[in-house]
């Protein structure tokens, strides 16, 4: 299973899951036993409705308005974290477009999913490619280094640990740290 969590909104700080629809349209010919699970938040009901006939023949659950638990059971659960914030968009124009810092993406490595999320914004920090995961820059990208990675479990158990050993790096305990070494 691959899982995207974020906010299902249109506006400043999409999240893009039209992007992962998208991506895993053309990844099901592939890989025609897996299937995604997008989960957020969500106050836009035309929104929902888009996605949900969007996917309506395709093994794409949307759950909107998840509980803590039901995103902790979904990341434990999920092989694969996808992400699209910032996708198509210059950095460089709109900073405040990406994806400012992940806490979603360290939250899919510390349960052990594998994170593959946009080559932009605070994903760069987070995720070391090609050791706690994988950064992409088109879907083509995202759909290769998908299935590259379903297809090689030992390669996949192997980055799933080192995204959860990284995670630890953005602990609160380790920002106190360095934190209080700063003044």
């Amino acid at each position: 299973m691959i899982v995207g969590i974020g906010r299902l909104a249109h506006g400043l700080h999409s999240k893009r899951q039209d992007i992962l629809i998208k991506a895993f349209s053309q990844l099901l010919p592939l890989l025609p036993d897996w299937r995604l699970v997008l989960a957020g938040g969500s106050k836009d009901r035309d929104l929902l409705k888009n996605y949900r006939d969007l996917v309506q023949k395709l093994p794409i659950k949307i759950i909107s308005n998840p509980s803590l638990e039901k995103i902790r059971e979904l990341l434990g659960s999920a092989k694969i974290f996808w992400s699209a914030t910032g996708f198509g968009v210059s950095s460089a124009a709109h900073p405040e477009r990406m994806e400012h810092f992940g806490i979603t993406t360290v939250e899919a490595m510390a349960a052990g999913t594998v994170p593959l999320v946009t080559n932009s914004g605070g994903h760069l920090e987070t995720v070391v490619p090609g050791q706690s995961g994988y950064l992409w820059n088109s879907i083509n990208q995202l759909v290769k280094d998908t299935v590259s990675l379903s297809k090689d479990e030992q390669r996949l158990q192997r980055i799933a640990k080192q995204a959860q050993e990284r995670s630890r790096l953005f602990s609160a305990q380790v920002f106190n740290s360095q934190f209080s070494k700063l003044i």
